[in-house]
């Protein structure tokens, strides 16, 4: 049988750094968001290019925004994993003492 052993202390630093790993796609989204294509981006031959080039640029930004939220949500969870992996054995060690304090 293998045993299962979850240090929280770990899964609260692995959490940190999903949430600054997301902080740093909030700055990428920020940069891409900055970008602004003027008419005349491209030249006067390719000056069409100028629509899709920006609703790929805002579809992307989206993505991005999207990927930070999910990061920061990821974070949080592993955060309340963390939390309440640590209150479920605490409160399997006191049932334990209680028991043991019962048999002597």
């Amino acid at each position: 049988m293998r045993h299962v052993a979850w240090d929280f202390d770990v899964l609260r630093e692995h959490a940190r750094r999903v949430e600054q790993l997301g902080d740093d796609v909030a700055e990428a989204a920020s940069a891409v968001r900055s970008l602004g294509l003027g008419d005349g981006a491209f030249g006067l031959l390719c000056s069409f290019l100028v629509t899709p080039a920006v609703m790929i640029t805002s579809a992307a930004a989206g993505m991005i925004a999207d990927s930070e939220a999910l990061l920061q949500r990821t974070g949080s969870q592993l955060r309340g994993l963390a939390r309440d992996g640590e209150e479920f054995e605490l409160g399997v060690v006191d049932a334990l003492r209680t028991m043991d304090g019962g048999f002597e």
